[in-house]
């Protein structure tokens, strides 16, 4: 029996280990905190409690610090953030050319060196100067620099 609880430490470790390496792909915080209770789970067969004790930990951690934690966390974390413009924003005032001709609102521009969609309420020649008056998501807004 002891050789089989050693086993599912080991079991627990991999589930952790796995876990862990995919939120480092997807940064959602919630694989982290299934891995921590895998840990845990970990801990409980290398103290010999029995398998379904292990389950019903691992289960009841993972939801809970995703309900209670991953909430707070996810907050702290953002904190910060909320007042950094985005790339678009950050383009609003620039001037910059139409490189391919917007016709019917639609086209591409390049402002600082960057190439973008681009939107405009009237049509404008590749070559044409323009400035960024707003973006709508990651397609700036632009009009004539007349």
């Amino acid at each position: 029996m002891v050789e089989l609880q050693s086993s599912y430490a080991l079991v627990w470790l991999v589930i952790a280990i796995i876990l862990g390496c995919i939120e480092v792909v997807s940064t959602s915080l919630g694989f982290i905190l299934a891995s921590f209770a895998a840990v845990i789970s970990c801990v409980l067969a290398v103290r010999h409690f029995n398998f379904e004790t292990q389950v019903i930990s691992f289960a009841v951690i993972t939801v809970l610090s995703l309900t209670v934690f991953r909430p707070g966390l996810v907050r702290l974390m953002q904190r910060g953030t909320k007042n950094l413009p985005g790339r678009a924003e950050a383009l609003v005032g620039q001037s910059g050319q139409v490189t391919d001709e917007i016709t019917n609102g639609q086209g591409r521009i390049t402002v600082l060196d960057q190439d973008w969609s681009a939107r405009s309420l009237s049509n404008l020649k590749s070559g044409t100067a323009i400035r960024v008056v707003g973006h709508d998501g990651i397609v700036l807004l632009v009009e004539e620099v007349k």
